[in-house]
């Protein structure tokens, strides 16, 4: 609304009510227009509550029907065995490490005049 449309909406406001009257309502009015905002506030935020929740329960949704089914269990069976010190844990075989002989021959840089192993 234009400034025009105020001043035509006060005179008119001041002409039903009367001054003695204006501000009386003019107070009744500000405190329920601070009502409505703190009740549409209230509103809004419950409903973004509500929304992030929704999100978050549809993420996790999706996760668990992505997530492969025996991990779960694989999951379990190592904390089960992990908990239980009587039974050995099957660790999975490292790759073997190289001889000492072929890591000093592999790191040395052959130098002028030198063959290159092969």
């Amino acid at each position: 609304m234009s400034m025009a449309h105020l001043i035509v909406i006060a005179v008119v406001a001041l002409v039903v009510l009367g001054p003695d009257k204006l501000p009386q309502v003019a107070r009744t009015m500000g405190k329920m227009m601070a009502e409505l905002r703190r009740i549409t506030g209230d509103f809004r935020t419950t409903v973004e509550t509500e929304m992030r929740q929704m999100e978050k329960d549809a993420a996790l949704k999706e996760v668990r029907a992505n997530f492969p089914e025996h991990v779960h269990y694989d999951v379990q069976q190592a904390q089960q065995a992990a908990t239980a010190p009587s039974q050995p844990v099957a660790v999975p075989d490292a790759p073997p490490a190289p001889a000492a002989a072929e890591t000093a021959t592999a790191s040395r840089k052959p130098s002028d005049g030198e063959p290159t192993p092969a």
